[in-house]
């Protein structure tokens, strides 16, 4: 009945089935084992996600002695979920734990890029050039270390991707996780990124201006 479908679309046609003919009365059913234990990975993992990008900003913002930064960085991250979502659509699969750990690895990996740009213009603020002179600058340079973070990443991935051979799906969905959402993430990065960051700086200097 289930073949050729994921564990959780196997759970719920059995559970619509079961739904449109009730037990007897007294009797009640249940659904545990390998799905049981998946949904308490999921929970586990998705308490994970959330607990790295609290410490990851934490860590940021001691770093950079402001929240401004980290929270532009931070930004990059639900365009790269939107990569995974999207990958995952394309490859007609659903989100695993497989691809909940490619999502931790993402995350990484995303907020680094972000670091990199954001720190450089930074650099160049304290210079004395101006915030929009800065990141222009700041893109222009860290464009290529970057790229190849990303290029490196998502070839070194590609296997894992589209492999084909015996026990690849469980690999598949890590692969198409990562690639795909460093992929966006990265355009987001080099584009968004530095345009958000220089609105901030802009409306907080605005601010200051008119309170004295």
């Amino acid at each position: 009945m289930a073949q050729g479908k994921s564990l959780s679309e196997g759970v719920e046609t059995v559970t619509a089935l079961l739904n449109e003919n009730p037990l007897p009365q007294g009797l009640s059913w249940q659904i545990g084992g390998d799905y049981e234990n998946q949904q308490d990975m999921f929970r586990d993992m998705l308490f994970l996600v959330v607990l790295i990008i609290i410490l990851v900003y934490m860590v940021m913002a001691s770093q950079f002695e402001s929240f401004m930064g980290p929270f532009v960085i931070m930004f990059s991250i639900p365009f790269a979920l939107v990569g995974v979502a999207l990958g995952n659509l394309i490859a007609d699969m659903a989100i695993g734990v497989m691809s909940l750990i490619g999502i931790i690895i993402l995350l990484g990996i995303v907020v680094k890029n972000g670091i990199v740009l954001i720190d450089y213009t930074i650099l160049l603020q304290e210079r004395g050039i101006s915030v929009r002179e800065s990141s222009v600058r700041a893109a222009k340079s860290r464009l290529r270390p970057i790229l190849m973070t990303t290029l490196t990443t998502v070839l070194g991935m590609l296997p894992m991707a589209l492999g084909r051979g015996e026990g690849s799906e469980m690999w598949r969905g890590l692969g198409t996780t990562v690639a795909w959402g460093l992929s966006i993430s990265t355009l987001i990065t080099l584009v968004l990124i530095p345009v958000l960051y220089c609105g901030f700086t802009e409306h907080r200097a605005r601010r200051k201006a008119k309170k004295n």
